[in-house]
């Protein structure tokens, strides 16, 4: 396991490779301190996290993302990822700010938050997500153009959030979903 987040600042090109979902697991242990698994505070392009598990033990504290990048970053690509274990009211699953060409795909929130583009996003992709159990919203998208959310799968959400919430956002395409047990399954905002 993990002490301490896994620091990407300011790197550029790097794949962050499992065997598979369940068979490569980075998780944190009893003494870990921080508020994300992965993750930057400056800028990054071309990350590649595919093919495992990430689990926060139930050691990330409120306002947290298991995988959170801030800054500005280009060419951010998650893929086969499945985050378990997160906690607090605020926690998101990804969280990944002021993005250019961010892809999420095939990747599954088990009981662990929303995967959240939350600012300023050109062609934000999420494809063949889940997000299940999640005590926030499904996914959301502000600010973005030219993106996609296809074929992802959202249930089980805590009352009152919504599925899919995408807000100042131009020529986004949002096709394909299944979206049970949310009240607001997808908000459109200006």
């Amino acid at each position: 396991g993990v002490k301490a987040p896994v620091s990407l600042n300011n790197i550029n090109q790097i794949v962050i490779q499992g065997s598979g979902i369940g068979s490569t697991t980075i998780k944190a242990i009893s003494v870990f301190s921080g508020s994300s698994l992965i993750g930057a505070t400056t800028n990054c392009t071309d990350i590649l996290i595919q093919d495992l598990t990430l689990d926060g033990n139930n050691l990330l504290g409120g306002n947290s993302a298991t995988v959170n990048f801030a800054g500005t970053n280009t060419r951010i690509t998650l893929l086969r990822v499945r985050i378990i274990n997160a906690s607090g009211a605020s926690t998101w699953a990804i969280n990944i700010n002021n993005g250019t060409d961010i892809r999420v795909e095939d990747c599954i929130s088990d009981s662990s938050g929303a995967i959240r583009l939350p600012t300023s996003q050109i062609r934000p992709y999420i494809t063949g997500c889940q997000v299940l159990n999640s005590g926030n919203a499904g996914i959301v998208v502000n600010g973005g153009s030219f993106g996609r959310i296809v074929g992802n799968t959202i249930r089980d959400m805590a009352s009152g959030s919504s599925g899919i919430d995408v807000g100042g956002s131009s020529d986004m395409s949002i096709v394909g979903n299944t979206l049970t047990g949310t009240n607001a399954q997808i908000l459109l905002e200006d």
